[in-house]
């Protein structure tokens, strides 16, 4: 029940600080349910780092002459973690499909797509090339996905991977994503993408340029700055047996604020503060604030397309702690 696995048989040997929470009898907790103890996220996230190294790979073959489309049927088949393959290796390797109004559809690096806008979809967002061409599995591979009982997604997969390895800019009152080569070669795409109930709930990518300062912008699906200092720290702390008042306020905050931001339909309201922002609040002034670097604290800068650029600071914060939502 420890929720580790691949498609493939594997021995894991896990020592020092990859040793996990486990019971006297020396087994996984009971009931892990959708949510695993730290301990096992830590091992599951080496584990699939493992499964990146190891399928990268096949990465090399591309170069040779594997086609795009038999290696996005190959994840498939396999259960590739293509986001665990090393960023790099994706950057000089991997490509979508692109298509346009009249179901033409062409192989791109995404390294080479250039600036791409975003735009809600019945997927959650879809991302398009200064032509209008769409990020998405052509017809003869969104048929052959359809025929099996996986439902691999991939429109969702090749999306989001190209939104992770892209950064984020205002420009002229709209959000400019473009592909971004990584700073460093290990550099893994899915701690980047933030899962709650099944689902991902919020991609931390770079912003840049006019976003640069920002900690989260309004998009149709919940981004946030990953080299915003909150940002940073809610990453680190992310699989920490025990968190800090500010770390479990980062936590919090920069999800709830991002999902806040976004136009995903379902979303917090800004402007009535709910059972979430109220939690927030009250987080916020529990923090001791004089103990830690002033980078952290308010106020912090935002974007939407109704308030353009504005702050986010203490009075806010006031609000949310003491609106009229119960938290019994």
């Amino acid at each position: 029940n420890s929720q580790i696995y691949s498609s493939s048989p594997a021995l894991i040997d896990a020592r020092s600080d990859l040793k996990p929470e486990i019971t006297p009898s020396r087994t996984p907790p009971e009931n892990f349910g959708i949510n695993l103890p730290p301990g096992w996220r830590r091992l599951d996230n080496a584990f699939k780092k493992g499964l990146g190294l190891l399928w990268s790979k096949l990465t090399d073959y591309i170069s040779q002459g594997l086609s795009p489309e038999i290696f996005w049927k190959l994840s498939v088949i396999h259960g590739i973690p293509v986001e665990w393959i090393p960023s790099n290796k994706l950057w000089e390797t991997l490509s979508i499909s692109l298509i346009d109004a009249d179901g033409t559809t062409s192989w791109h690096l995404i390294r080479e797509l250039g600036e791409l806008s975003i735009s809600a979809s019945e997927n959650g967002f879809v991302l398009s090339d200064s032509r209008g061409r769409r990020v998405s599995p052509d017809s003869a591979l969104t048929t052959w996905e359809q025929q099996g009982k996986e439902r691999p997604h991939l429109a969702w997969r090749m999306n989001s991977i190209t939104l992770l390895t892209s950064c984020l800019d205002v420009r002229d009152g709209r959000v400019v994503i473009t592909p971004l080569p990584p700073s460093r070669s290990d550099v893994f795409l899915a701690p980047f993408a933030y899962v709650t109930s099944m689902r991902v709930s919020m991609f931390l990518i770079d912003y840049s340029g006019n976003a640069g300062y920002l900690l989260s912008a309004q998009t149709p699906y919940p981004t946030a700055n990953r080299n915003h200092p909150l940002a940073k720290l809610t990453q680190q702390s992310r699989d920490a047996s025990v968190t800090s008042d500010l770390e479990d306020f980062a936590r919090a905050f920069v999800q709830c604020i991002s999902e806040t931001l976004s136009t995903k339909s379902e979303t917090p309201s800004f402007d009535k503060p709910g059972y979430w922002h109220k939690r927030v609040g009250h987080l916020f002034f529990s923090v001791r604030w004089d103990q830690y670097d002033k980078s952290l604290a308010p106020p912090y800068r935002l974007w939407s397309k109704e308030r353009r650029f504005f702050s986010f600071g203490e009075n806010d914060f006031v609000r949310w702690r003491d609106s009229s939502e119960s938290l019994d």
